[in-house]
């Protein structure tokens, strides 16, 4: 207790401090100094500071354990998943624990068995010659890749994205009742001495819809099922077939999404390989007279879902709830299909799915 109320009142003292070079005044959040906290406030800030202690002391620990500390290396990349117990009963004891084992590497794999029974190569099964972990089971394995068996997962969360842009660019982007005037919030000068009175009159708008709020004669279109043509509109001819696409003809606006299903440890590098892959695309559609957003997204093996799923949709005006309900569902479906990848493993065959 001691040393957390040592620590906070030499943060008082200390002040606000810039994490960045170029932040400006005021930059960050903004606490209270000590001294004019009251008792009950400063007992409270003593007790949170002993649990950020604590929960510090634990991460430390977590690099010492050999398999359950190989998580820490990518949580920063992805959001947090939604374990609430209301979740948790809707993903059941099957999914969950499949989750929770995977995450902390204890999954029964043939590398992991290989450390006590002496008949285990500690091989894949299905490709033989690669170290049979549980990354490699679930996204690094070619024979899996060929067999579809990653594009089948692939498929099925692409799907469930589509399903609800789909629904926001029908009902929320393309309603006729909507504006189309962006919403730029200018703050006024307020003069020394002048008060200013507070405007609690609520106007219902539907506009708000990003780099969407601009038109509302949106197309969609996806790579499901058939192949995906790109747009004839825009006038340009390329064999690349992005993931998912919308565009807007009356303001030669496009915008498309690329998705990937890697494993949580390579979500930046697939990041930054997928959006080189259409740097060329990008170019020939400005130089067509369209304004042109390439966005790539990225959903984990492991059913944690990349900030640049969150990103994209805020970016289109998808919010709320609604921006909730996406990233827990979409991590829910790579997570079942992540099961049955697991589960048939050792199956060297694999059966065609529907993507339904």
């Amino acid at each position: 207790m001691r040393n957390a109320q040592r620590d906070l009142e030499c943060e008082a003292m200390r002040g606000m401090t810039q994490p960045h070079f170029r932040a400006g005044i005021g930059f960050g959040e903004w606490v209270k100094p000590w001294e004019r906290l009251s008792k009950k406030e400063k007992e409270d800030a003593v007790i949170g500071r002993v649990k950020k202690n604590i929960e510090q002391e634990r991460e430390s620990q977590y690099g010492t354990l050999e398999m359950q500390s190989r998580w820490v290396a990518w949580r920063d990349e992805v959001l947090a998943m939604d374990l609430s117990w209301n979740n948790m009963f809707k993903f059941g004891d099957s999914l969950l624990g499949f989750a929770l084992r995977a995450v902390y590497g204890t999954l029964i794999t043939p590398a992991m068995k290989s450390k006590w029974d002496a008949d285990e190569d500690g091989n894949c099964k299905l490709c033989v010659n690669n170290r049979g972990t549980i990354q490699h089971i679930l996204s690094g394995c070619p024979v899996s890749l060929r067999q579809g068996r990653y594009t089948w997962r692939h498929d099925k969360v692409l799907k469930q994205i589509y399903g609800q842009v789909s629904y926001h660019v029908e009902h929320r982007v393309n309603n006729p009742r909507r504006s189309t005037k962006s919403e730029d919030k200018c703050i006024g000068f307020v003069e020394a001495g002048k008060k200013v009175k507070a405007s609690f009159k609520k106007v219902r708008s539907y506009g708000g819809m990003g780099i969407m709020t601009a038109a509302k004669d949106w197309k969609l279109v996806v790579d499901l099922e058939k192949q995906l043509k790109f747009p004839e509109e825009v006038g340009v001819q390329t064999r690349l077939r992005p993931d998912l696409i919308m565009y807007s003809a009356s303001i030669k606006r496009i915008i498309w999404w690329e998705l990937t299903c890697p494993s949580e440890e390579r979500i930046s590098e697939s990041h930054e390989l997928k959006l080189d892959r259409y740097n060329n695309l990008q170019a020939d559609c400005q130089t067509a007279g369209w304004s042109c957003y390439s966005i790539a997204i990225e959903v984990g093996a492991r059913g944690f879902v990349a900030e640049s799923l969150q990103r994209a949709a805020t970016s289109i005006g998808i919010r709320g709830r609604a921006v909730k309900k996406l990233v827990r569902e979409v991590g829910q479906e790579a997570l079942h299909c992540s099961k049955w990848i697991y589960w048939l493993s050792e199956k060297k065959e694999w059966e065609s799915r529907q993507v339904s």
